[in-house]
């Protein structure tokens, strides 16, 4: 399915989300809140994957997960979530996502479901941005003011406050940096990545706020029932919203703008050229915004057709030192200016080295492939004595690894470090800790160790008990619990004459019309028994047993036989 032209919003007295493709309602999704929403505001993951969705009326924030289409959890915050803007990403799980608390004058991070840090910004902070580095802005509505926050370590702090001329409303950030809010009484306000700011005068209401994937800026003029369009040459153009009272808006990846319209209770699609597309006439008044593009206060840039976060840090240090020798220019007394893949930074020459760590050590995360550990699984029961840990990290910036749970340091030159002498008997999951040359450490990357049963299968022509499950059938497979609600499972059946048997954990629940043998649900599958099972490692619990009616020859055909758990 593509999600190019998916819009969702917010019915805040119904407490329901709304799922409109190709501007039609396809689906309608209850909200698991007590009270109305609220204004909402929506944030949806790059990679399409999660949307999040404040609840200022509850004190909470809803995390949906859009590939099952069911909430995943609540998350409860207190006070007033407004804001939501999904953070650039410093490891290779858990991105992080910002939440501006209105009453409490907070920021708060949510990273893998759980508020991991709250910090005091100005008053009444309303919308979040996070541009390309990392650094997260802030505005303040009551207090007329944009709080900056730089992350160092694990932590962000406040390193900046902008003021602004009047109340801020809504703020984004373009793929060139530049950060724009949108402000009461006619301001629309530019702020450079130098931090300082340049003032335009509207006539009328600014509003909502979106930056394209070409950099122009779009901004909802509330009075006069129109949007804006600032292009990066600072040109503005003016179009009709097609709607009465314009208040939210977002984009896709086409440049295509959608609004919410406060005053008939409608959602307009604007082409990049400003022409009207189409209008959704809404019974309720929709609020929030988001779409799949991953555009909500996310920094995007173009590749071809495509729109990809930019990610100055994964940029390889050999060729940002040759592409910085063969740029800079100008002397330590004149100031010099420095680009490169995309990135730019004004200043004077000692900056330099700040440009270079804010581009290459801020985040050892970005240098991980990927981590994993051997053996993934253990029967439960067993022992496990000995652990290698493999690792695909660019090494160049990084001077240590780190394994929690007693292991210690691994080594750096090698793709993977083998620990013996250890005795784990059950689930564990391994964090992996980096600290790079720079002293910034981060313990984010994990891998698990899980301990499972099994399932054994065979062809026997004796009866299958508890005694000869071991020796009769020898194919064996782990199962975790959890896949009972999501998956099946292939078993391959190759050699013997007999009867075709599945030993399964109880847990899983099997059906027995849920056997298919090569494609053919197979009714004749009989549940011969439910006995306490001993494993090889000592572990006992509650096996069924089952029986194919038939007898097969599988040394004339293989058969696969494909079980689904019952859910």
């Amino acid at each position: 399915m593509s999600y190019l032209n998916t819009v969702w919003a917010v019915d805040s007295p119904n407490k329901q989300l709304y799922k409109y493709t190709n501007d039609v309602l396809e689906a309608k999704y209850s909200m698991p809140i007590t009270k109305s929403a609220g204004n909402s505001a929506i944030c949806v993951s790059t990679n399409a994957k999660d949307i999040l969705i404040t609840c200022p009326n509850c004190g909470q924030v809803l995390m949906f997960d859009a590939g099952y289409e069911s909430f995943i959890r609540s998350i409860t915050l207190g006070g007033t979530p407004m804001g939501i803007a999904e953070g650039t990403p410093y490891a290779t799980s858990h991105i992080p996502y910002f939440v501006t608390n209105y009453s409490t004058n907070n920021l708060m991070i949510i990273k893998n479901g759980e508020v991991v840090q709250t910090i005091k910004v100005g008053v009444g902070p309303r919308g979040v941005a996070v541009d390309s580095y990392g650094k997260v802005f802030v505005a303040n509505y009551l207090g007329k003011s944009i709080s900056v926050l730089t992350r160092s370590g694990n932590s962000y702090a406040v390193t900046n406050t902008i003021t602004v001329p009047e109340r801020p409303l809504g703020i984004i950030v373009n793929y060139n940096d530049d950060i724009y809010v949108s402000c009461q009484s006619g301001k629309l306000v530019k702020i450079k990545k130098t931090l300082t700011t340049k003032v335009f005068n509207i006539d009328g209401t600014p509003g909502g706020i979106i930056a394209d994937k070409f950099g122009n800026v779009w901004v909802t003029n509330y009075n006069n029932n129109s949007v804006l369009k600032l292009s990066l040459s600072e040109k503005f153009s003016t179009f009709p919203c097609g709607g009465q009272g314009p208040i939210e808006i977002s984009a896709n990846e086409k440049g295509e703008i959608y609004v919410f319209n406060n005053g008939d209770y409608s959602i307009t699609h604007i082409g990049a050229n400003g022409s009207l597309q189409s209008k959704i006439d809404c019974d309720y008044l929709p609020n929030g915004f988001g779409d799949f593009i991953g555009m909500c206060s996310k920094l995007a840039v173009t590749d071809g057709n495509a729109v990809k976060p930019i990610e100055p840090n994964k940029i390889e240090f050999d060729d940002l030192s040759e592409d910085l020798q063969n740029i800079i220019t100008g002397s330590e007394s004149a100031g010099i200016h420095v680009e490169a893949k995309n990135v730019s930074y004004t200043g004077l020459y000692d900056n330099v080295d700040a440009a270079l760590d804010a581009l290459l050590f801020t985040k050892p995360f970005d240098n991980v492939k990927s981590f994993t550990v051997s053996p993934m699984y253990a029967e439960k029961g067993s022992t496990v004595r000995a652990v290698t840990f493999n690792h695909n990290i660019n090494t160049d910036m990084i001077e240590k690894l780190e394994i929690n749970n007693g292991i210690g340091e691994i080594g750096l030159g090698t793709e993977s470090t083998t620990k013996s002498g250890l005795a784990i008997t059950d689930t564990t999951k391994f964090t992996l800790t980096i600290t790079n040359i720079k002293g910034f450490t981060d313990s984010e990357t994990s891998a698990t160790l899980t301990f499972a049963n099994k399932i054994y299968w065979g062809v026997s022509t004796e009866e299958i008990t508890a005694n000869n499950i071991l020796t009769n059938l020898t194919n064996t497979k782990y199962v975790l619990d959890s896949f009972a609600n999501k998956y099946d499972r292939e078993l391959d059946f190759t050699e013997g004459v007999g009867n075709l048997y599945i030993a399964l954990p109880t847990s899983i629940g099997l059906k027995n019309s849920e056997i298919f043998v090569n494609g053919f649900n197979d009714s004749n599958w009989i549940k011969t028994g439910n006995v306490s099972f001993r494993n090889a490692s000592g572990y006992s619990t509650r096996y069924d047993i089952f029986k194919s009616g038939y007898t097969h020859n599988v040394d004339d055909v293989n058969i696969k036989v494909h079980i689904k758990h019952n859910v």
